[in-house]
């Protein structure tokens, strides 16, 4: 019997540990960051989400005179918030893998700025110089977003790089919402390979005239690199040239670019019913059906929503399934920070055949709202 029970939690073990990958790969795909550094003299070395973690909450970064310079914390359906404030200007680049950073964080984060911040890795720092500095690097979705109607973000990385090295911004994905941000860099002002989405917010990339030399050619490679450039409302000027795969300037969203290039204009929107020949679907309870032509050409900025009967439909990437009796409409938002616009709706409506109906009194979907 003590064989059969050490045999029992051996394999539980065995088990338990063969799912740890699994585990792992779930936490990680949740873009949660491990690590946040904002560049710092004498503490480029503290990780700030380890700081939040021994302070059981949020930590708040102050001068020996008591101005609040940024706060880190984690808010709900939002996660980690870098805030700043006082006009807050970074005193130290932090090295992370050989590098150097103004700022670095290994998955998802919001930056909200009160009023201004200047990330500046160009210039020298007790007379040393960093060569091949990043401004900004976020390997996830990076927010930038005002707390201010007139709040802006200077960020300058190493401009001694030509046409490697250094980039201003760089993020997996990049959203904008009420703020200016204002980027120069050696190779790119502003990297995202994904998109980069903006909503009444001004973006200003590698424009500036010291980013020209005396003929007025570019001392950089690129303004603008990412495979989605989208803009409503607000103002977008990009210097040198560019590489965009698409672009979406909503309502004609103004903006100026120095390269005026060919590329393709897509439709970020539903696909229509075949039947129908319309965007709406009427069908019976457990029937499926694709909302997208192509799914993949869809980034993350844009998110399904729902209003009305939330439980009629479950959505899962490009398929929907009708899941309870009733109406719902379904919207195509494009989301930045804590603003959202609605890009294309979708009506559904779900029924029940005569022969399902003792199924569906049983399965409980009637209880759902």
């Amino acid at each position: 019997m003590k064989l059969k029970k050490s045999f029992a939690v051996l394999l539980s073990a065995v088990l338990t540990l063969s799912f740890l990958p699994m585990f792992a790969t779930a936490a990680n795909a949740s873009g949660a960051p491990d690590t946040l550094y904002v560049g710092e003299v004498n503490k480029t070395g503290d990780n700030l989400i380890d700081r939040r973690d021994d302070c059981n909450g949020k930590v708040t970064v102050t001068s020996l005179n008591n101005n609040a310079y940024y706060t880190i914390d984690k808010e709900k359906d939002v996660g980690y918030v870098l805030t700043f404030y006082n006009n807050y200007e970074i005193s130290e680049p932090v090295e992370r893998f050989g590098d150097y950073y103004g700022i670095f964080c290994d998955g998802d984060l919001t930056i909200r700025v009160h009023d201004s911040v200047t990330i500046d890795t160009n210039k020298k720092f007790d007379n040393k110089k960093y060569s091949g500095a990043y401004g900004i690097c976020v390997k996830g979705t990076l927010t930038l977003e005002g707390d201010m109607p007139d709040s802006v973000m200077n960020v300058c990385a190493d401009k001694t790089m030509g046409q490697v090295g250094a980039i201003g911004i760089y993020a997996e994905s990049l959203r904008m919402h009420n703020i200016d941000v204002r980027v120069s860099g050696g190779n790119t002002a502003v990297e995202s390979d994904e998109a980069i989405a903006m909503i009444d917010a001004g973006l200003y990339a590698n424009n500036t005239q010291d980013m020209k030399n005396a003929k007025g050619e570019p001392l950089f490679r690129y303004g603008v690199v990412t495979d989605h450039f989208i803009q409503l409302r607000g103002n977008s000027e990009v210097g040198g040239k560019v590489n965009i795969e698409s672009y979406d300037f909503i309502n004609d969203a103004p903006h100026h670019f120095d390269e005026d290039v060919v590329i393709y204009m897509p439709s970020y929107c539903f696909e229509e019913n075949d039947k129908t020949g319309d965007k709406t679907y009427s069908g019976r309870w457990r029937e499926s059906f694709d909302l997208f032509a192509d799914y993949s050409k869809i980034p993350s900025c844009f998110k399904v929503c729902k209003t009305g009967k939330d439980s009629v439909v479950t959505v899962s990437g490009d398929k929907a399934t009708l899941t309870n009796r009733g109406d719902v409409t379904l919207t195509l938002e494009l989301v930045c920070g804590r603003a959202s616009y609605v890009a294309d709706s979708y009506q559904v409506s779900c029924s029940l055949a005569w022969w399902q109906w003792l199924s569906y009194i049983f399965s409980g979907a009637w209880l759902q709202k």
